[in-house]
């Protein structure tokens, strides 16, 4: 079991961000939850062995399965293929960085060293459509005309002072 644990380690190194790793081996060497961490990459392990490689998705458009979802802030990677050798300097995916999603060619060992990134651990492969459809946002309805903004439209005052203990306010 042991050496599996450490394959699987060495297969997903060049995947996960360097502070994530670390704390992915540290939950496996000093964690009560290990047993966790050992699942979450073996599992992580077994996906990226079975993911496409570049341009074996290229026929299916919006039907072409993500497999790996990183995030930072506002930002989400979506990664449909690995480098052809299966590497990590030619992915291809979705990218929103804020200003709507395009496709094109992602190096995951650029995204992995950006501070903060992270991979999701929790993500289940979904199709580009499915992401999109979930991302769009129903169109913005006019706002009602509104009152001027006041302390008295947020708070009603007498009673805001009748729930007050006596000398509290001056």
């Amino acid at each position: 079991m042991r050496k599996k644990i450490f394959e699987a380690i060495e297969a997903v190194r060049p995947f996960v961000p360097l502070v994530q790793m670390k704390s992915l081996v540290d939950g496996i060497r000093w964690s009560e939850e290990r047993g966790f961490f050992r699942e979450k990459v073996l599992a992580l392990a077994e996906a990226l062995k079975a993911m496409p490689v570049t341009y074996a998705q290229s026929e299916l458009g919006e039907d072409a399965v993500v497999h790996l979802h990183y995030f930072y802030g506002g930002c989400d990677w979506w990664i449909t293929e690995k480098d052809v050798k299966g590497g990590v300097d030619q992915a291809f995916g979705m990218v929103d960085l804020g200003h709507g999603a395009e496709l094109g060619y992602i190096s995951i060992r650029e995204l992995r060293r950006m501070a903060g990134v992270e991979l999701d651990l929790h993500w289940t492969p979904k199709t580009l459509k499915e992401i999109r459809l979930h991302r769009e946002k129903p169109a913005p309805v006019a706002p009602a005309a509104r009152s001027k903004p006041s302390v008295a439209n947020v708070v009603d005052i007498a009673v805001w002072f009748a729930e007050k203990p006596t000398g509290l306010v001056h």
